[in-house]
Formats: C-alpha cells, sequence, structure tokens
C-alpha cells in the first residue's frame, strides 16, 4: 500500500542521513495512524522537540501495544543527547503504559543514574536484576556499575563469571582486563587485553591498551 511505502522510505531516510527528513502525507487508512504518529515522533525526536516526541508516541502507543517500546527508545536517544530529565519521564511513562516496571526499563533506569552519579542506587536495582535473570548482559551492566564505584574486585569476580559462560565475549575480556590493570595485576591485564584481541582483531581500544603496558614493561620498542 502506498502509505506503508511513503513511511517505509521516509525510515529509510532517516537511517540514510541521520538527520531531519519531511514527513510524508498523513494516512487516510486509520490502519496506518499508529505508525504515523511513530515517525512523527521519530522525526520530532531528530529535531529535538521534546514535547512533540512525547504527544506523537502517546498517540502511537495507545493505538497500538506495538509502540509501547517507543518510550524506552526514546529514553535510550534522550540519554545520549543528554536530556536526562527527559529521559527519564519517558521511562516513567512507559512504565505507566505497561503497568509495571521490566527488565527493559530498568535497566535503561540504571544507565541514567549511573550518568546522574546515583551510583548506589544504580547498583541496587543491577543487583536485582542478576538476581532474578544473571543474563550475561544484565551481568556486565551491574560489573560495569562496581567497576564505576570503583569495587574493582567484585566486578573482576563478575566478569570472570560472564567468561565463564561465554569465553568468546570479547568486551567481557576486555572489561576484566581494565579492571585487573586498575587493580596493578598486570599479568592478568595482558593476558585478557590479549584474549579480547584474539577474539575480536579490530578491537583497537584493547590493542591500544596492551601496547601501553607493554611499553610501561619495556616489552615493546619505546
Amino acid at each position: 500500500p502506498a502509505h506503508a511505502n511513503d513511511l517505509l522510505d521516509t525510515v529509510l531516510a532517516l537511517r540514510r542521513t541521520a538527520a531531519p527528513v519531511a514527513l510524508p502525507a498523513p494516512p487516510d487508512d486509520p490502519v496506518y495512524a499508529p505508525a504515523y504518529r511513530y515517525m512523527a515522533g521519530l522525526i520530532a525526536l531528530v529535531n529535538r522537540d521534546i514535547p512533540s516526541v512525547f504527544a506523537h508516541y502517546e498517540a502511537a502507543s495507545r493505538a497500538s501495544p506495538v509502540y509501547r517500546k517507543a518510550w524506552l527508545d526514546a529514553s535510550e536517544a534522550l540519554r545520549r543527547m543528554g536530556d536526562l530529565g527527559a529521559a527519564a519521564k519517558s521511562i516513567r511513562r512507559y512504565e505507566e503504559i505497561a503497568g509495571h516496571p521490566t527488565v527493559e526499563s530498568r535497566t535503561e533506569e540504571v544507565h541514567l543514574l549511573r550518568l546522574s552519579d546515583r551510583l548506589d542506587e544504580a547498583e541496587r536495582i543491577a543487583r536485582d536484576l542478576t538476581q532474578a535473570n544473571p543474563d550475561p548482559h544484565l551481568l556486565m551492566l551491574h560489573a560495569g556499575v562496581l567497576a564505576q564505584m570503583e569495587r574493582h574486585r567484585e566486578a573482576e569476580a563478575i566478569y570472570r563469571r560472564i567468561l565463564a559462560m561465554h569465553p568468546q565475549d570479547s568486551l567481557a575480556a576486555y572489561n576484566l582486563a581494565f579492571t585487573c590493570e586498575q587493580q596493578g595485576n598486570l599479568g592478568e591485564a595482558i593476558r585478557y587485553y590479549r584474549t579480547a584481541v584474539a577474539v575480536r582483531d579490530d578491537f583497537a581500544a584493547a590493542d591500544e591498551n596492551l601496547g601501553h603496558i607493554l611499553m610501561q614493561q619495556g616489552a615493546l620498542p619505546g
């Protein structure tokens, strides 16, 4: 249908340009109205017109539950844009519509709390999440909070737990290496930076940190 093609073309244009694009004409078929309002909200987000974002997402999510997650997507985008207050409002609205917090909304809240230096709250939520569901992504989140709090031994234990489950996790290997480096355990740092690079040969940060330690130890030419 023409309306579907118009919306698809708009999505593709956004992806190509990562800049504001023109909104197509409103559809006369009500089936496409929620998608149209979602798209209008997405364009408003690119334009940083936050009131319009919320108005469009409210209409889309009320019309179709498919678009409830738009609130969490908006929160992540707003967080990356530095608008933490609007991001928090977006999380709250998602939870109101869903009727309860979800793993996804609590995870997004942890990210916001970390940026707000409310680390005790972030750590408590992340710990609760991992106790209910020891998923590697949630474990990584918890370890990241602990490392930010300079509780490196606890973070190290979690990174080792992740690697025991997923030895090919290059990010866990990198984070473990960095945590070991912060504790002065350079032998283990070298080991796990090498692991990260072996798993992902384009891991520039791991390669750079490894080279820095080796140069300090005189293992590489200055």
